[in-house]
């Protein structure tokens, strides 16, 4: 069952990245396409319509996993008419179609280009023979798995839509469409450990002036079970961090709280990005140390999918505060955990702190401990 799941994120994420990818093609088209839901936040029927997307891909492959299917947005959206539309995936092409033209005021090729995304048959072929025969000894039971997706991580940057974006020397992005991310991953939900993670990043390298590749990073881990797409890639880059004494801290430009306890720390310096799924990728890939995020506004559908890429490097998301909290800094017995709310609400209550097992990281975790305790 561990193929087949992954498979049916893999496709669902891949399709999800086409659709954002398709809503940004045509200015004109993506501009009836955003409405503002609160302060420089927006709702865009891309959001919602690859969650539905998702579910739908998911529910196809394992009927009844629709209802522990789980994410940031609801599936309505208010067209320009006023009317208040609930979006899905209809059984074929025509009928999705003629459900998102209404949504979309009759604009007939917006409708068809969507329909076709979610209808067009994706390639299995993302899985490599010998992932797929290793994936035969993991003993999940997606009866016992929940859901959390993303479908537009950092809305604000894919609204902006800024496509010139360059990385500083660390090779991480501040802004840009370079830090949207898909974000889909599964949890047991008796334990509420992450156990399987897919993350596609729809703008990852601009070929023409509308046309980017994009790339996927994968990861299982399931008991004594562990596979992934990107350990060589994390490797590689924390060799080239090898003899650095200054631990890279990747952040969040509205995190005030972080920003001031690392200003003038030496040993310690604060890289501002955007994104949480983004933040967390370049930890899961080893360009930073670590993230950290002091408030509660990040939530489980943030967090879920690279929390499991980061368990498969033996490293994990711990909840900040109860982190510190502890003066073992075992941060194991902290881990962030996605089968219950915290005060009515899916935020991570007492911020997050995302870290891998290698020695630069754990120096780092130990750094911003004794920083965080003062």
């Amino acid at each position: 069952m561990a193929t087949r799941l992954l498979l049916s994120l893999l496709r669902g994420g891949n399709k999800g990245a086409r659709i954002a990818q398709a809503c940004r093609r045509e200015t004109a088209l993506f501009e009836i396409l955003v409405q503002e839901k609160g302060w420089a936040d927006f709702k865009t029927l891309a959001d919602v319509f690859i969650q539905q997307v998702v579910k739908h891909e998911l529910e196809c492959q394992f009927p009844g996993i629709g209802s522990r299917v789980y994410g940031e947005e609801n599936n309505e959206f208010t067209n320009k008419l006023g009317e208040t539309i609930t979006v899905e995936v209809k059984q074929n092409e025509e009928e999705t179609r003629k459900l998102l033209s209404h949504v979309l005021d009759g604009n007939q090729n917006a409708a068809r280009l969507l329909a076709e995304c979610a209808h067009t048959s994706i390639d299995e072929a993302s899985l490599d023979e010998a992932s797929l025969k290793k994936l035969q000894d993991c003993e999940l039971n997606v009866d016992e798995l929940g859901i959390w997706i993303d479908p537009i991580d950092a809305t604000s940057q894919y609204v902006k839509g800024i496509d010139n974006a360059i990385p500083n020397k660390h090779g991480i992005y501040t802004r840009g469409l370079e830090c949207v991310t898909v974000l889909i991953g599964a949890y047991d939900i008796l334990t509420g450990i992450p156990v399987m993670g897919v993350v596609f990043q729809p703008f990852y390298r601009k070929i023409s002036n509308s046309v980017w590749e994009p790339r996927h990073l994968w990861g299982v881990v399931y008991n004594d079970f562990s596979l992934n797409n990107f350990e060589s890639t994390f490797k590689m880059n924390q060799a080239k961090r090898h003899g650095d004494e200054t631990f890279l801290v990747v952040g969040s430009g509205n995190d005030s709280s972080t920003r001031h306890l690392l200003a003038d720390k030496s040993s310690l310096k604060l890289v501002l990005a955007a994104g949480a799924g983004y933040k967390c990728l370049c930890v899961v890939e080893g360009l930073a140390d670590a993230f950290l995020y002091h408030d509660d506004s990040c939530y489980k559908w943030d967090t879920c999918a690279t929390h499991a890429l980061l368990r498969c490097v033996d490293g994990g998301m711990a909840c900040l505060r109860d982190a510190l909290q502890d003066k073992s800094i075992d941060l194991t017995k902290h881990e962030v955990k996605y089968n219950k709310a915290s005060n009515s609400s899916w935020c991570n209550a007492g911020g997050i702190l995302a870290y891998t097992s290698s020695e630069h990281s754990l120096a780092c975790v130990d750094s911003l401990s004794k920083v965080l305790r003062c």
